[in-house]
């Protein structure tokens, strides 16, 4: 999985025409895309990489862009909550 977080790595350009994919930010005007770009770092995960636990702080933006993010319940067995798919934005 790819997804992109705060950090200041995130190749601008390229990533432009992505963003626009994601429908909740399909209509946002590029000034405020790029600052957006200009403060994300992209990251990758390999498959069951847990990314967060229960009661971490969450103080950043996540888009999913490719691959799946899984949340699940560890306390009852893993029970799959939900699934985010590409384009999709948590956070």
């Amino acid at each position: 999985s790819s997804a992109a977080r705060a950090g200041p790595n995130l190749n601008r350009m390229n990533h432009l025409a992505t963003l626009r994919q994601f429908p909740l930010l399909a209509d946002v005007p590029d000034p405020q895309l790029q600052w957006l770009l200009d403060r994300a770092d992209e990251q990758h995960y390999t498959e069951h990489t847990v990314i967060y636990h229960t009661d971490d702080p969450i103080d950043y933006l996540m888009l999913v862009l490719d691959g799946r993010i899984r949340i699940d319940d560890s306390l009852a067995g893993g029970d799959e909550l939900i699934l985010y798919e590409p384009y999709s934005v948590l956070g």
